[in-house]
């Protein structure tokens, strides 16, 4: 029998979105009619994606990182606030588009607030276990994160419950910090990815892929561009926003792009000989499923792709690694080392 789907999206990065494209077309392929709910260029990026589907807009987080891994913690802090508004507001719509669209069953990517007690409502989440070097932050985040997360019927983590686990630790229940009534809840449902290996002439020696909030995006992709500056090489270029504008790049070998539709950044990835993007979980399943060759930057202070970048060099997934932190307040030169194989 046929749902109608609220399927809601958060937009912190493009990686929520992605990951979300093969849920969405395999729920439209068994006939059930979807609402997409998201914000920014996630939202825009489903539109591609799915033109023919109802959209609704959310409050926006509108999170920004802080510009130095010192103060990345003290940033998210004060963002809280608004963090806790928002989540309260996207609550307040979900009622109201449940009303609107008659809508049985919510289907929510990491938007806390996108639930309901009176239909069945699940929650895409990888990060059950959330990871900070602090011990006693560590407990009360995921303590926290824990009692959002009760609000839903289930929830669906994107990963697998065995030896192939891609995010390690974080998707991992800890019988010491967690309560049972989450255990109870999760569901592990393998890799999420809206990839696809296709054995394409190669085009491209490297191709950049960013995404994330600013402005650390910015960052990277200034340093980046200085760092291709005398590449002899063909570079893809993605700068995963939705601006137009120009921006100057002296060296002709650099193709630069925006915000592309999934076959356009499968086509350009498997034209690719070497990926270079943040080290996010998204970004990590991707990288998997098109078995690339990969240099991963983890954003300064965000734990979780600081740890994955770590994990990685280790996991039974990578057949080679010679994996590269960049060192507090600077950035090597990526292209010489730090490439992770899958």
């Amino acid at each position: 029998m046929s749902k109608k789907i609220l399927f809601a999206v958060l937009n912190w990065g493009l990686g929520h979105a992605s990951r979300s494209i093969p849920l969405i077309k395999k729920l439209i392929s068994e006939q059930n009619e979807i609402v997409i709910a998201s914000d920014g260029e996630a939202l825009v990026l489903l539109k591609k994606e799915f033109p023919s589907l109802i959209f609704e807009e959310l409050s926006s987080y509108n999170v920004y990182y802080s510009e130095d891994s010192k103060n990345f913690d003290k940033t998210i802090f004060f963002q809280l606030n608004k963090f806790s508004k928002t989540i309260k507001n996207e609550h307040k719509q979900t009622k109201d588009l449940i009303l609107k669209y008659n809508i049985n069953q919510i289907i929510s990517d990491n938007r806390y607030g996108v639930y309901s007690k009176k239909i069945p409502s699940y929650i895409i989440c990888h990060q059950i276990n959330i990871q900070h070097k602090n011990s006693l932050t560590k407990k009360i985040i995921n303590k926290i994160h824990h009692s959002l997360l009760d609000k839903f019927s289930k929830i669906w983590v994107p990963d697998f419950d065995n030896d192939n686990s891609m995010a390690g630790d974080i998707s991992k229940y800890n019988d010491s910090l967690f309560s049972s009534k989450i255990k109870n809840k999760l569901k592990y449902i393998g890799l999420l990815s809206r990839m696809k290996k296709e054995n394409l002439p190669k085009k491209y020696e490297i191709c950049v892929v960013l995404s994330g909030p600013e402005p650390q995006r910015s960052i990277l992709e200034k340093k980046l561009l200085k760092q291709l500056e005398a590449y002899s090489n063909k570079v893809a270029f993605v700068r995963g926003i939705l601006q137009l504008e120009n921006i100057s790049v002296s060296n002709k070998n650099i193709e630069v792009f925006t915000l592309l539709a999934s076959n356009e950044l499968n086509k350009l990835m498997n034209q690719s000989e070497l990926i270079v993007c943040r080290a996010g979980y998204s970004s990590i399943m991707d990288l998997v499923k098109l078995k690339k060759k990969a240099i991963l930057i983890p954003t300064p202070g965000q734990t979780e792709q600081e740890y994955l970048a770590r994990y990685f060099s280790k996991s039974i997934l990578v057949s080679k690694c010679k994996s590269h932190l960049a060192p507090k307040g600077e950035m090597k030169n990526l292209f010489s080392e730090g490439i992770v194989e899958f």
